[in-house]
This record gives structure tokens, sequence and C-alpha cells, in this order.
């Protein structure tokens, strides 16, 4: 359950199946939000797959990681899964405010700058830490579940899914070292 090896093994088994989930999960509870990240060509998996990677240290103040860090370990790894979409609920307004690709890049990349601080205004100003850490507890869904959802899906679904992923390498660079091509 607290295995983090698959976020970086070789082909990352883990964060393939966190990002599985997290779009189930996205469609699920904001629908909204992935249509209007799919209808404008952003795949999420490349912003969420580098949240779960670091622990959510490239987006969140350090306060904030503590506490997550902590219901992580204490509940399980599946966590950051709920986490990622009480999140983004938080953010709606402002993902469905940008009409452009390269404004929701450079929106997720603006959240990045603070993420050293103990704080950060932005996102404090928007909810605290603890109704977050709530928000995101009241999503059950058991990892059993997880397991079944992914089972659910046709391998066919999946490689669709994982080809997706492969197609958007322009926007990881962008993400990664800020140049538009």
């Amino acid at each position: 359950n607290y295995s983090f090896r698959g976020l970086f093994s070789e082909e990352f088994p883990l964060l393939y199946f966190l990002n599985f989930i997290f779009d189930i999960l996205l469609e699920e509870y904001i629908p909204e939000v992935k249509k209007h990240l799919d209808e404008m060509g952003i795949t999420y998996d490349l912003w969420i797959g580098q949240w779960f990677q670091t622990l959510f240290t490239i987006i969140l103040p350090v306060n904030w990681c503590k506490r997550l860090w902590d219901c992580i370990y204490s509940e399980n790894i599946f966590f950051m899964v709920k986490f990622g979409i009480a999140f983004i609920r938080i953010l709606k307004d402002d993902i469905m405010n940008k009409s452009e690709e390269i404004d929701i890049i450079d929106f997720f990349k603006d959240l990045q700058k603070y993420s050293l601080c103990p704080e950060n205004a932005y996102l404090e100003q928007k909810i605290d830490i603890n109704t977050l850490i709530i928000k995101a507890s009241k999503i059950k869904l058991d990892p059993e579940d997880y397991i079944k959802l992914y089972k659910k899906k046709e391998e066919e679904t999946f490689e669709n899914f994982k080809k997706k992923m492969e197609k958007n390498q322009k926007i990881s660079y962008i993400l990664e070292y800020g140049n538009y091509i």
C-alpha cells in the first residue's frame, strides 16, 4: 500500500495507474473540467503525473505538503488521487476561465512558482489545507475499487490512453522547460 517505487521504476506502472484512475475520477467528479481540457487538447496526465511523482511538492507550499504526506502515509498512496480531484475542484473556475492551451499551461506553471515557500497566498485565499484534506477524504473509493475500475477498462482503452500521453511530449517539454515550440 505504501510503495512509491512504481512511480519511478521502468515504464512507471504506478504512475500510469494513478493517471488512469485520475482520468476516470475527473470525468466522474468534474466532467466539465475534463471536457474543457480535452477540447483544448490539454492532457492533464502530464501535470498530474508530475504532481504525483513529486508528492505535490512541485505545486504546494511546504506546510501543505507535510499535512498531505501524513494523509498519504496514514491512508495509502491512493489518497493522492483523491487529493488531486479535490484540488482541481478548488481550481475549477480558474481552469474553466482559460480559453487557450498556453493559458492553462502558464496557469499550472505559475502555481509552481511558490511551491518551496512556507505559504502561498494564492492558494490560501481559495482554501486552507485542512479543508482540502477533508474534501479529499470525502471521496470514498477504496483501493480495491480503483483496481476494479482499472480492470473494467479494456486493454485497448488503456493503450489509447497511453498513446494519447505519448503524443503530448510537446506539452510536456513546454511544462518542463518553458519554451514554446
